[in-house]
């Protein structure tokens, strides 16, 4: 089975289920470029309801922060017994297309037009909670359908722990490139509300192209690696039950640490992106400032990631990944700064958040890849439809309680829509929007100390499993 361990001309490491040589030469290859752009049609989506979701659900639809709250934590629960399933079922899914093509062409439309439907309720006024529960909840369940799957096929494109570390940079490019253009789409929906901060027509065209668009990229991504996808789904039996698959990851201690870096990660550092609507309204008193702060910590990203990049394949994962932590830490703590003293370094701090953002999203994901053998070699079973269930299941989780924490403390703030906030929501919006994901990015520093799968290790265990030699 050919190997697509990059994009450049550089040593790579075949499937050895098949006999081939562990040493042959790979010539310049597109297709996992291709591959990496399905995080371009997922975070398009995603990226668009990190951001303006909560806003357009308590400042356009007039919902109270607390029902806003509500109603994304409870889609969680579908999160919660979906996602389990979904990688339950890729486990056990043998189609003559592959095991997870039949998931991703199911969920790249559905997850389009629920997301659409969402972003024009605005438009057409219809703003119950019941019909916005109903697309919210919908949306994350068709998610789920392509976010797996696409994780998951990132362990067949390569098995080199480096090559890995390279593919999640090419990932992250693409996420990076759809966060751009909702910077930039911003600023028009800004400008053009019509007394609005947000204009609700522009929101719907905008929701209307980029979910066209995502379906699109996510269909193509699936399409160039559907032959690794078939392969996997004719050698890949995996009949163990559920509860022992669970208890083999669990006794992975890298994936553990893994799995907690991730989840500590996303509870903290999204909750900058939830809050900066809010910041640039209320704090700075200029709404406009969301796009040019948003944009600054893209270029960030895009200036960051060959570094990451870089030090993925030259550094152990573990180091490059608390260098992006501690970068992103001095970020907010330059940030909480500007906002009483240096109002002209903002924008300067947003690229340090950004640089250090584009390791942290990364590397973790090389690092969750790379566990698959880990746990394969330990147990002697491959739950991997369920490593990487958990792994994002464990982050879905942990957006929404920051989302819903943030959404409640806004609440209890006594935070009114257009009112001044001096007082309790000024303090709930720099502790959730600076100071949490400040601490959450120290505190991922010190438990990576004790992730222990290296490159080394890695390739040992690699050989062990697939070398027949």
């Amino acid at each position: 089975m050919e190997d697509m361990d990059c994009c450049l001309a550089l040593p790579r490491r075949e499937n050895t289920e098949t006999g081939s040589s562990l040493s042959e030469t790979v010539a310049f290859n597109a297709r996992p470029l291709i591959y990496a752009s399905g995080n371009f049609g997922k975070n398009i989506l995603w990226g668009t309801t990190e951001i303006t979701l909560l806003f357009v659900m308590t400042d356009m639809l007039e919902l109270s922060p607390s029902l806003a709250g509500l109603i994304l934590l409870g889609s969680l629960v579908v999160d919660g017994v979906l996602d389990p399933c979904v990688g339950f079922l890729a486990d056990r899914l043998h189609t003559p297309i592959g095991r997870y093509g039949p998931l991703i062409l199911i969920g790249a439309p559905l997850s389009a037009l629920s997301f659409f439907a969402l972003y024009t309720l605005p438009l057409v006024g219809a703003g119950s909670a019941c019909l916005i529960t109903f697309l919210v909840v919908a949306f994350r369940a068709s998610y789920s359908l392509i976010d797996l799957p696409h994780n998951a096929l990132m362990t067949h494109v390569t098995r080199q722990s480096e090559a890995r570390g390279r593919l999640a940079g090419y990932r992250f490019l693409f996420s990076s490139l759809a966060s751009f253009i909702l910077a930039l789409s911003l600023a028009p929906l800004i400008q053009n509300g019509g007394g609005e901060i947000l204009s609700p027509r522009g929101l719907a065209v905008f929701a209307g192209s980029v979910a066209c668009l995502s379906a699109i990229v996510m269909v193509a991504s699936w399409s160039v690696v559907r032959e690794k996808d078939r392969e996997s789904a004719r050698v890949v039996r995996f009949r163990t039950p559920l509860m022992k698959g669970i208890r083999a990851l669990w006794a992975s201690p890298s994936y553990r640490i893994a799995l907690v870096v991730g989840c500590l990660a996303t509870f903290s550092l999204p909750l900058f992106g939830k809050s900066l609507l809010y910041i640039s309204t209320y704090l700075l008193d200029r709404p406009e400032a969301a796009s040019s702060m948003l944009t600054a910590m893209v270029l960030g990203q895009f200036a960051g990631l060959p570094l990451w990049i870089f030090l993925s394949g030259q550094w152990e994962k573990r180091q490059a990944l608390q260098l992006a932590h501690a970068t992103t830490a001095a970020g907010f703590v330059g940030l909480c700064a500007s906002l009483f003293a240096w109002p002209f370094a903002t924008i300067g701090f947003c690229i340090v958040v950004g640089v250090g953002a584009s390791g942290v999203y990364t590397i973790i994901w090389g690092m969750v890849t790379d566990c698959v053998e880990d746990v394969k070699d330990r147990s002697g079973v491959n739950p991997e439809g369920m490593l990487f269930a958990f792994a994002i299941l464990g982050q879905k989780a942990s957006i929404a309680l920051g989302v819903g924490g943030f959404a409640l403390a806004l609440d209890l703030s006594g935070y009114a829509a257009g009112q001044d906030i001096s007082g309790s929501p000024e303090i709930v919006l720099i502790g959730f929007g600076l100071l949490i994901p400040m601490a959450g990015s120290i505190s991922c520093v010190l438990l990576l100390r004790h992730y222990q799968l290296n490159h080394a290790r890695h390739r040992e265990i690699v050989r062990r499993l697939y070398d027949p030699t």
